[in-house]
């Protein structure tokens, strides 16, 4: 069995992710508009995931090998999907106050009934009574 285990790879999937420049950034005065990174799919992997921020953005590269992924673009898209739903989830919805008009006139307030505790009861249990 140790045998049989040392050939095995150590890892089969790789995550990174790393904090790019911030702020907008220029070649020969054209603006940046995405970054493509080219996840390594490291000798004994099957599959790199690697995420970068820049300029408030964040970007998504897969690298796969056709062993362990047979469609990497595939997988890309269904990240994307699943962090635009978890995006949806997480992040709060923007709320904007009701204004009511000036003249409109406020409900009469009505006093609250009056409530009136009722008995708890007790069961007895095993022949026994409640305390």
């Amino acid at each position: 069995i140790a045998t049989a285990f040392k050939s095995l790879p150590s890892i089969n999937l790789v995550i990174s992710n790393m904090r790019g420049p911030q702020g907008q950034r220029y070649l020969a005065g054209a603006p940046m508009v995405a970054f493509q990174g080219c996840p390594i799919v490291p000798p004994g992997a099957g599959l790199n995931v690697s995420f970068v921020s820049v300029n408030d953005m964040i970007c998504l590269g897969v690298g796969a090998t056709p062993e362990a992924v047979a469609d990497p673009h595939r997988l890309t898209q269904l990240i994307m999907q699943a962090l635009v739903a978890l995006e949806k989830v997480a992040l709060p919805k923007k709320t904007t106050a009701k204004k009511s008009p000036a003249n409109t006139p406020s409900r009469r307030k009505v006093p609250a009934k009056k409530v009136v505790p009722k008995k708890i009861r007790f069961r007895k249990i095993d022949g026994q009574d409640p305390p």
